[in-house]
């Protein structure tokens, strides 16, 4: 996530943000400017962050949006999500009077959340012999009882 003003100048940025940039691949930061590699989709970005940004003191306006950025490696575009700050805020506590929000989504990044882990499915799916057969081999008190739980 990038914390942008409303000219696409950069206010802050985090460690996913940073290693994007940093990859050289469709986003970059010049003059601390967010831009993208196509002069189109840069055109686009601008705009969207300038509506986020106008956002607070126009209603009328239609804040901020989507958009896709093309990557020079020919991977999967990066989405972004170009989004005002909510009414009442400033800025995203960076004290900007106009800033926008810009969340940037590597469709081919792999998360914590996307490795999917093999397990056996939850016991009441399961047998009833295969639920007594685990239940034998939980672990029982010295004594030779149940733990109570």
């Amino acid at each position: 996530m990038l914390v942008v003003g409303a000219t696409a100048r950069v206010v802050h940025l985090n460690g996913a943000a940073e290693r994007i940039i940093a990859a050289g691949d469709g986003l970059t930061i010049s003059k601390n400017t967010l831009g993208a590699d196509s002069s189109g989709e840069d055109q686009v970005l601008r705009q969207l962050v300038a509506s986020a940004a106008q956002a607070p003191r126009n209603i009328a306006a239609s804040p901020g949006g989507v958009m896709q950025v093309t990557r020079k490696s020919g991977r999967a575009p990066y989405q972004l999500l170009v989004a005002p700050p909510a009414p009442g805020e400033r800025g995203y506590g960076f004290g900007l009077s106009m800033s926008a929000a810009v969340f940037v989504r590597d469709p081919e990044a792999r998360t914590a959340n996307a490795v999917v882990r093999k397990s056996s499915p939850p016991l009441i799916l399961q047998k009833p012999r295969s639920i007594v057969a685990k239940a034998s081999k939980l672990p029982r008190h010295p004594c030779g009882h149940w733990p109570r739980t």
